[in-house]
């Protein structure tokens, strides 16, 4: 992806990975703001966070989809 940026100026995988990100930050927030589950809620915050502003998803996809 770095290299098609660097010679072509954009990169066709940015549609659908910028779509997997705010799909999983999306669920992660829903969780947080759906359940009453107090463990889930404190996992789930931090991963809709970081899902948002830095693109890691892994909190959201291990912590509170799969727990």
């Amino acid at each position: 992806m770095i290299q098609d940026i660097g010679t072509q100026g954009h990169s066709l995988l940015l549609g659908p990975l910028f779509a997997a990100v705010l799909a999983q930050g999306g669920a992660a927030a829903a969780v947080f703001f759906k359940t009453r589950n107090q463990d889930l809620k404190r996992i789930s915050g931090p991963a809709t966070v970081s899902a948002f502003l830095a693109g890691i998803t892994e909190p959201a996809i291990y912590g509170s989809h799969c727990g």
